[in-house]
């Protein structure tokens, strides 16, 4: 496609920014999601290059793009957000999805396929967010990146944590330390362009530990 051509077709498009200029708090919110999918990203990137993938541009794409779905909600619908947001904060031991469903009628994940079907992307795409597939090594990689950059939005010391360690050492068939320290030195490295979206990152809050 190129860079010119990317930056002629986005031009007309509106700006985050500048849309959700009036609250803050929603803004703040959609640029922590912007940041959690570009950590996503990252680990992805880390991970599939340590199991040798195919072609790990797939897998990375993949979780940057996963919370496309969310990041528009927060701008089309952000008082539906807000309740997802703070039911969560309330009761940690809730599961995502069943908020999701009970608010917005279907899950943040259902709508994203939607939207990448509708948008004809590559179909690659949709099965590699596709949580249905979890035993594909290539989605598993997804969402264990997903998940700890979700998981450690909120909390560094939590159970889900722990889990999305054991499952990261798993897919790379390495030790939960090894596992650990692949986590804390990407989110480490993330942290260092945090200007690009000027929130809180997920390295900021280690120092729980």
């Amino acid at each position: 496609m190129g860079l010119k051509s990317f930056f002629e077709i986005i031009r007309d498009c509106p700006i985050l920014e500048e849309e959700l200029s009036q609250n803050t708090d929603t803004l703040q919110t959609c640029l922590k999601t912007c940041a959690r999918a570009y950590y996503a990203a990252q680990l992805a990137e880390t991970m599939s290059k340590s199991r040798r993938d195919i072609d790990p541009k797939e897998i990375i794409t993949a979780a940057l793009l996963h919370e496309t779905a969310e990041i528009l909600l927060w701008l089309a619908a952000p008082e539906l957000m807000i309740k997802i947001r703070d039911s969560l904060k309330n009761n940690t031991e809730i599961r995502s999805k069943s908020i999701q469903k009970e608010i917005l009628g279907c899950t943040v994940n259902e709508l994203q396929q939607e939207l990448i079907t509708h948008w004809h992307l590559p179909k690659i795409l949709l099965h590699l967010i596709d949580e249905s597939y979890v035993n594909d090594p290539r989605v598993l990689l997804v969402l264990v990146s997903t998940s700890i950059a979700r998981h450690t939005e909120w909390s560094w010391n939590r159970e889900l944590n722990y889990i999305d360690i054991e499952k990261c050492a798993q897919i790379l068939h390495i030790s939960n330390d090894e596992a650990h320290t692949i986590i804390v030195n990407t989110a480490l490295r993330t942290a260092k362009e945090w200007k690009w979206y000027q929130v809180e990152t997920a390295a900021a809050r280690i120092i729980e530990y």
